[in-house]
């Protein structure tokens, strides 16, 4: 594709529209080009039935096009893929889409508590979800912006009969609340900010008018509905990381997110791996008469890799009794585990006969 993508993906009501409408504005604050393609899953016309356009596409013309001063359209009377609409944002820098849930590309999912449905695509096919409620997902999950308010102040309160209540502040994120909400009063939020003492559930915005001094709102709340308590996540004396657990990215980001900036850990085990044979060679170079390649040396080394132990040498020697112990002995120095292999038939050692090859055989783990 020509440029990043991204689908919104939500059920019909959920806001789609509204948050795109929204989230534009500040794309091209930033300095971004940006295309939206509508997904419709109805046949649509955009021209009139008579006007010129539509006579030409009636006749059987493959695409047809307007333009005007200002702006053009191109309208192609066939179905089309969205590979190939996505062929005409060759300027853009981004390109959102509503819709388009069946496509192979970054899936931003929203959700509505009040559809009574749930995610539109699974949320471990999200790169992101918007969501009016907290909740568990594999990926970011990013509230909407809203109202902090009184439940009973709601009551009653739909598009057809508002309630208006008197905005008494703003908060953003990162931001102290030093407002006590009174009967009647709403505080302007923005995603991540605290929520104001008196205040026990949040509207989103898209279910106001977004008034700054007098906001209307327009769905009736319950109470600690969208609210996040403090200490939801975890409480003093909570586990956050079981002893022996691994520290991936999961795991230093919970205990970043508590607080913490360093952790107690155990180093790596670190692995020395050995091969010995007259007849391994190692690989890139060309194979000499009555020599194989050494593989073992690599799988072994690169699945201790995979288990997190460190491989701090990697070695190959002859059948050679004394290089055989100054190897063991060098890795001794540097590691904690010692893998060979090699060296497991019955045989005759060449440079030492049968007896000296008996002091090493089955040298290997």
């Amino acid at each position: 594709m020509p440029v990043p993508v991204f689908t919104f993906a939500a059920w019909s009501n959920t806001g789609k529209t509204t948050y795109l409408e929204k989230l534009i504005p500040l794309l091209k604050r930033a300095g971004l080009r940006v295309a939206v393609v509508k997904h419709d899953a109805h046949d649509f016309q955009l021209d009139q039935p008579g006007k010129d356009t539509w006579r030409f596409a009636r006749a059987g013309a493959d695409v047809v096009a307007i333009a005007s001063g200002s702006r053009y359209a191109m309208m192609a009377c066939r179905p089309v893929t969205l590979e190939e609409i996505l062929r005409q944002t060759r300027d853009a820098d981004l390109v959102l889409t509503e819709g388009f849930k069946q496509e192979h590309c970054p899936k931003i999912a929203l959700y509505r508590a009040a559809s009574g449905k749930g995610l539109a695509v699974p949320p471990e096919a999200c790169f992101a979800i918007v969501s009016d409620t907290a909740m568990e997902a594999p990926c970011p999950v990013f509230p909407l912006d809203g109202y902090a308010l009184r439940a009973a102040d709601s009551a009653g309160a739909c598009r057809e009969r508002p309630v208006s209540l008197w905005v008494v502040g703003k908060l953003y994120a990162g931001q102290e609340s030093r407002v006590s909400l009174a009967p009647g009063q709403a505080v302007r939020l923005m995603t991540g900010s605290m929520i104001p003492s008196g205040a026990d559930c949040v509207l989103r915005q898209e279910d106001t008018d977004e008034g700054e001094d007098v906001v209307q709102i327009y769905q009736e709340l319950r109470p600690y509905s969208n609210f996040c308590r403090r200490g939801e996540e975890y409480g003093a004396g909570g586990l956050l990381l079981p002893a022996g657990c691994v520290v991936d990215p999961t795991g230093a980001a919970v205990a970043a997110g508590a607080g913490f900036a360093d952790l107690p850990v155990r180093r790596r085990l670190r692995a020395a791996v050995v091969s010995t044979g007259d007849e391994v060679q190692q690989p890139g170079r060309p194979l000499r008469p009555g020599k194989i390649y050494d593989s073992n040396t690599t799988y072994l080394s690169a699945r201790l890799r995979q288990l997190g132990v460190d491989v701090v040498r990697r070695a190959s020697v002859p059948d050679d009794l004394d290089r055989t112990v100054a190897e063991l002995a060098r890795c001794a120095g540097m590691a904690d585990l010692i893998l060979t292999t090699g060296g497991v038939s019955v045989g005759q050692d060449p440079s030492a006969g049968p007896v000296r090859e008996s002091v090493f055989r089955g040298g290997s783990l």
